[in-house]
């Protein structure tokens, strides 16, 4: 049988686990923000609350990014899950008690962000340690695919159950969701290869010597770079998407979950269009895809029927995975296992820098300017950067024929 066809089982606990939590964190975040909006009403709250699940992990990155790639990696896993499901219990005893208030809110954000911060990067560089390196763009594609499937399907779920039954109901549900992650996470059978090496660096030179593998390598660096100005426009859309359906177009929580769940279905259509493409040049597949992203911003903000801003993000969702699916797997080839949790842990603080801003100014603009210019000028932004990156010939290091021929040997210096 062809290796390539044939995931090991270990993967696939890995990919059940991670679903489970996904959905677990889809309803929580939506959970949240829908009883924020009803307390409140106020889209800087909104924003508010992403920048307080942002903030805290930047310190947290820097903390424990030296020594994400010495701790078990499984473990590291099951513990973020459990610390995930036992915080929602606060919320739900608190509104049983009718003395739920909006700081309390703030607080699952904070804890929750903290936890992610851990996970996420354990989670990427989890994935290489179980799968051999030809099964890797195949893994990632149905790894991200099946989480994007979760987050189409939770809003919906969520949405609805959100509009009959309140958070009472949807809380549980986050907990239980999280619990069964973590015990699907703890039949994976660790591989030798994931046992920590023996690295006896102190934090200062951890940090020194990550910041400066990461920052010489110049197709990683210039990676991060081009996903952190898209994930600027994540920022933005996670303050204005719920003002944009319930006051731009007049819609409700059904409608929102329907919204919210287009563009992880059209995640879906694209990593499955994605696996069945032959290799191309990926600088121009790869920010092509992020044009065509950043003009789904300036679609939204002219839309003025759900039905079609409904199609936009589904070309939105089509278009993401032809960047993200193959930048993560161009960094699971070129960095060595004894580095990869901290660099994508680098990364990841990369992009929480730049996510806070978007959340800052899609608070602030959108109260000010209006939610559909906010998402004009951040549109036209990330389709400005990457056009750059296209047709600037300082990016020709980008042109690499596929991903599956790239090896560490092949990595530039940052000039």
């Amino acid at each position: 049988m062809d290796r390539r066809l044939s995931l090991p089982m270990n993967f696939y606990w890995l990919l059940i686990g991670e679903t489970l939590s996904s959905l677990g964190g889809t309803f929580g975040t939506m959970t949240n923000s829908f009883v924020l909006f009803q307390m409140t009403g106020s889209k800087t709250a909104m924003g508010t609350l992403w920048l307080i699940y942002l903030l805290p992990s930047l310190l947290v990155l820097l903390l424990v990014g030296p020594y994400l790639d010495r701790w078990n990696r499984t473990h590291t896993l099951i513990l973020s899950h459990g610390i995930r499901g036992f915080i929602f219990l606060l919320p739900v005893v608190l509104w049983s008690l009718d003395q739920l208030l909006p700081w309390h809110l703030y607080i699952v954000s904070a804890i929750s962000g903290i936890v992610q911060a851990v996970y996420a990067p354990t989670s990427l560089a989890m994935t290489p340690s179980l799968v051999a390196k030809e099964q890797l763009s195949k893994a990632n594609a149905l790894l991200d695919g099946s989480l994007r499937l979760t987050s189409m399907l939770g809003p919906i779920l969520a949405g609805l159950m959100f509009a009959k039954w309140g958070p009472f109901l949807t809380w549980p549900c986050v907990i239980f969701a999280f619990f069964c992650g973590a015990l699907f996470l703890t039949t994976i059978t660790p591989p030798k290869k994931q046992r920590p090496p023996g690295n006896k660096q102190t934090w200062v030179e951890g940090i020194q010597s990550g910041f400066t593998y990461f920052y010489q390598q110049k197709i990683l660096w210039w990676l991060a770079l081009f996903l952190a100005v898209v994930q600027f426009g994540v920022g933005v859309l996670m303050v204005l998407n719920l003002p944009y359906i319930l006051q731009e177009l007049r819609g409700n929580s059904i409608i929102y979950g329907w919204f919210i769940a287009t563009f992880p279905l059209g995640y879906v259509l694209g990593s499955y269009l994605l696996s069945h493409l032959k290799s191309g040049n990926l600088r121009r597949r790869m920010l092509g895809a992020n044009v065509i992203g950043g003009l789904t911003f300036v679609a939204l903000a002219i839309a003025n029927h759900i039905g079609v801003a409904i199609c936009i993000e589904l070309i939105a969702g089509i278009a993401a995975p032809f960047f993200h699916v193959h930048s993560t797997t161009l960094f699971q080839r070129l960095i060595p296992q004894e580095r990869l949790a901290q660099v994508f842990s680098l990364r990841l603080l990369i992009i929480r820098c730049i996510m806070p801003l978007g959340t800052f100014i899609g608070g602030i603009l959108g109260d000010s300017w209006g939610t559909r210019t906010t998402l004009c000028f951040v549109g036209l932004i990330i389709v400005f950067v990457s056009l750059l990156g296209i047709l600037l010939p300082y990016f020709r290091f980008l042109e690499v024929a596929d991903d599956h021929s790239i090896e560490p040997a092949t990595m530039q210096k940052k000039a």
